[in-house]
């Protein structure tokens, strides 16, 4: 089979105006949305292409592309250091970008030769407000999956604590393929047993996602590192009280969320060795154990003052921080001027 391309656009007036490649290995959703908004905007856009003027590599250093002159390299992260590699990696471009001031910052501890941008995520139209109220049940939604550094273990710690018995307390873990690996106390097939627990594991479309967000209650995100920290922030744009780490990536909306008091430390090694950080002192977050099960009490006793609050920042959100207004961010970084669609 033939797949055909359109390559319409490639002229050299296209190529000179506006010629984005863009390049993503994961963060899938951002990237689509991104490419989308850029295309509704009048650019011509294409996907890990050669021959456009700018090439943007959203994806860990490792796996830049440099085919075109004019690079840029987009990379989010979740750790106080980077691995030494990727220094080299970064000054072979003409512009670094990252998720929020926290990456910025850590980014800018190298002294980097390109110019730093933070080009922070946005928000789409499925995620519009919902107004809660409370049943005869209150959900507490964890959504995470099987890497450490998401603290599962931590959310079911902390709701045992706190409301084990009381069955109109429930929690809703959706996870991803991986967390058997996990080793989760209870055991996950105790869990899966538990009345008041729920275990969603493994793919579902995303208009069930999102109903998901807006039939729950309080999001719970005591996450050990962001560079953004896309789901408390949809949490949070769908009117949801969050309850959400302070620190790292997520520090940037943390006025928007129940912050959750964290120290840095190190990494288990296993992390350290995996992401190639011997040596660089690099740390992570550590969510406070007591902290957390003090706001998920809070939330159940203070429910309509923290909505109110989440409310208010929806609103901000929906109308300041949409993927429209991410990409007016990009192409003023690239000088590319901003077409009629």
């Amino acid at each position: 089979m033939v797949l055909k391309t359109d390559i319409s656009w490639f002229t050299p007036q296209a190529i000179d105006a506006t010629g984005i490649s863009w390049r993503s290995a994961g963060y899938t959703e951002v990237s689509l949305n991104l490419f989308n908004s850029l295309k509704d905007k009048g650019q011509r856009v294409l996907w890990n292409a050669t021959g456009t003027k700018w090439h943007v590599n959203y994806c860990l250093p490792y796996y830049y592309q440099f085919e075109v002159p004019r690079i840029v390299g987009y990379t989010p992260w979740e750790y106080t250091a980077i691995p030494p590699a990727w220094v080299h990696q970064f000054n072979k471009c003409e512009q670094v970008w990252t998720t929020s001031e926290w990456c910025k910052g850590v980014l800018e501890q190298y002294n980097l030769d390109p110019p730093v941008h933070v080009l922070a995520h946005g928000i789409s139209d499925e995620w519009s407000i919902e107004e809660r109220e409370i049943g005869d049940k209150f959900y507490f939604l964890h959504v995470g999956g099987e890497l450490p550094r998401k603290n599962v273990q931590l959310v079911v710690s902390a709701f045992l604590e706190c409301f084990d018995g009381e069955e109109d307390y429930q929690l809703i873990l959706k996870t991803s393929e991986g967390i058997e690996n996990i080793d989760l106390q209870p055991s996950l097939q105790d869990l899966e047993k538990h009345p008041q627990i729920t275990i969603l594991n493994g793919f579902i479309p995303k208009d069930s996602l999102v109903s998901l967000y807006k039939h729950s209650h309080c999001m719970v995100y005591p996450t050990a590192g962001e560079g953004f920290g896309l789901i408390p922030f949809q949490a949070i744009a769908t009117g949801m009280p969050t309850i959400c780490t302070e620190l790292s990536g997520c520090s940037q909306f943390a006025d928007m969320s129940m912050p959750l008091a964290a120290t840095w430390d190190d990494p288990p090694e296993r992390e350290i060795e995996h992401h190639n950080l011997v040596g660089t002192g690099a740390q992570m977050a550590i969510p406070d154990y007591q902290d957390l099960c003090r706001l998920m009490k809070k939330v159940t006793t203070e429910y309509y003052e923290e909505k109110a609050k989440a409310m208010r920042s929806a609103r901000i959100i929906h109308q300041y921080e949409t993927w429209d207004h991410v990409a007016d961010e990009l192409l003023d970084f690239l000088e590319i001027s901003h077409l009629p669609a």
